[in-house]
């Protein structure tokens, strides 16, 4: 299945820039047999139907859980077997590890103008004699 906005630019190339099926498919990276079919037919989106989990209604306490106690998914099944959970582990830890905050960098760029800062790194000089 390919998206919507190269289905678009299958058929401008096809219709407008008159390209063969053969250029088509180098420029976009698709098999010829892809661009045939895509060229006969409409595109219609798949209708895949919204599933529930069994996760749905415990999604915003395990939120709150990993945010404010940094939870591992195993502790987090635990809180949620004590609260009735049905479910297994590996849902669980889909889960936590999407709703886990992201870690912030640990670092700190610095950018400068030339000749506006100069670093020294003097761990292994010991130390410059004076005049």
């Amino acid at each position: 299945m390919i998206d919507y906005a190269t289905y678009c630019q299958l058929r401008s190339m096809y219709q407008q820039q008159r390209l063969s099926v053969r250029q088509i498919s180098r420029r976009l990276r698709l098999n010829k047999k892809t661009v045939r079919k895509w060229l006969t037919q409409e595109y219609v989106q798949s209708k895949r139907p919204g599933r529930s989990s069994k996760l749905d209604p415990y999604k915003e306490r395990i939120k709150s859980w990993v945010e404010q106690d940094d939870l591992s998914a195993q502790q987090v099944l635990q809180r949620l077997r004590d609260q009735g959970f049905q479910g297994r582990y590996t849902i669980v830890r889909e889960y936590v590890r999407l709703a886990r905050p992201r870690p912030i960098k640990a670092y700190l760029t610095l950018q400068f103008a030339p000749g506006e800062c100069m670093q020294v790194d003097w761990g292994s000089w010991g130390h410059i004699p004076g005049p």
